[in-house]
């Protein structure tokens, strides 16, 4: 017997892989795993496998798997990895500077916000025009 086809969504952090699977009949399956930071490959293949064993799917059956990631975005954010360049759509060079205020000043709007340094130097950080082939 085969499985209806579904959906699974991986999301890959840096200490957990969360994976979630939609099936035709709006049933929703979930698994977390532990990140594997040397091969981040395996904990997706390793929480897949464990989802559809629990959930009694069959892997054939993933008709479509979405892949994001937090582990790029955390980098960014707490300023760590490699040392790189940002090429961006021209007019957005500046899209990663951002202001740190606290929550409650959102909708205050004499507060004054105290940018953060950016988190790409703008020199190391170039606008294109057009699309990247």
């Amino acid at each position: 017997m085969t499985s209806p086809a579904f959906r699974v969504g991986v999301d890959v952090g840096g200490t957990f892989t969360d994976l979630a699977a939609l099936g035709q009949d709006g049933g929703v399956h979930t698994r977390k795993v532990s990140s594997s930071v040397d091969d981040y490959a395996r904990a997706i293949l390793d929480g897949l496998r464990d989802l559809c064993r629990d959930a009694g799917l069959s892997p054939a059956a993933v008709a479509e798997l979405l892949h994001g990631t937090t582990v790029a975005s955390n980098a960014i954010l707490e300023r760590r990895g490699a040392r790189t360049g940002l090429v961006t759509t021209r007019g957005f060079r500046d899209v990663l500077v951002e202001a740190r205020h606290p929550e409650a000043a959102d909708l205050d709007l004499a507060c004054r916000r105290t940018p953060s340094p950016p988190r790409q130097p703008r020199p190391v950080t170039r606008g294109w025009t057009g699309g990247l082939r």
